[in-house]
């Protein structure tokens, strides 16, 4: 895929989740273009997975969200609905983003619908992408924890970088069905060695 970013400098990199979908994620100077186009520019209904046009990668923002269609087929985040059962978590514990140049993994935290119509009483501003304070930062990811679908909560800290994946739902009016994950270190890498111990020198020995 990096031979792609040639291409198209808007792959940005490559998304893994649930059962071996692997997906290149864009990301353009807005939100529209790749509703409706592919990893090479080419109009496609299905669109492509995006990351909000806002977020900035480098540095990284905090919270980074991304975006695809809800597609009837299994497309795009079409399979993104079997994270509503907790069983299908337990089964598959980690998303992966793999950019240019380094590996990123995520364990799923809280999965609900949340409502993007302001006049909403469930309406919730998922747009936040850095947070001015340790406050702000809990508030934004308690609502997750307290809203969510089934309790696989793992508490965040301040300064872990959270991934948040977003489709469309039908639960209610203009809602979105939301995976809220925090970065993990690599589950996957050998443990570091320990340290051989110095043998000590007995009294006699020196």
């Amino acid at each position: 895929w990096q031979g792609l970013t040639e291409v198209n400098g808007d792959v940005k990199g490559v998304l893994e989740w649930g059962d071996g979908e692997k997906l290149y994620v864009m990301q353009d100077h807005d939100n529209d273009y790749y509703l409706h186009h592919d990893e090479y520019g080419s109009y496609s209904q299905r669109g492509s997975l995006f990351i909000d046009a806002r977020n900035v990668l480098d540095p990284p923002d905090q919270n980074w969200l991304i975006y695809g269609h809800n597609m009837a087929s299994g497309a795009m985040f079409g399979r993104l609905n079997r994270y509503r059962e907790r069983s299908f978590v337990e089964a598959h514990p980690y998303v992966v983003l793999t950019l240019l140049h380094e590996r990123l993994y995520y364990e799923p935290i809280a999965v609900l619908d949340i409502e993007t119509d302001e006049s909403s009483r469930r309406f919730f501003r998922l747009w936040e992408f850095n947070f001015e304070s340790d406050d702000d930062f809990y508030e934004y990811m308690h609502y997750f924890r307290d809203n969510a679908a089934y309790d696989i909560w793992q508490e965040p800290e301040p300064d872990d970088r959270i991934l948040i994946l977003v489709t469309c739902s039908y639960v209610y009016n203009n809602s979105r069905l939301i995976v809220v994950c925090r970065q993990v270190p690599d589950p996957y890498a050998a443990p570091e060695p320990s340290p051989t111990p110095i043998p000590l020198i007995s009294e006699s020995e020196y």
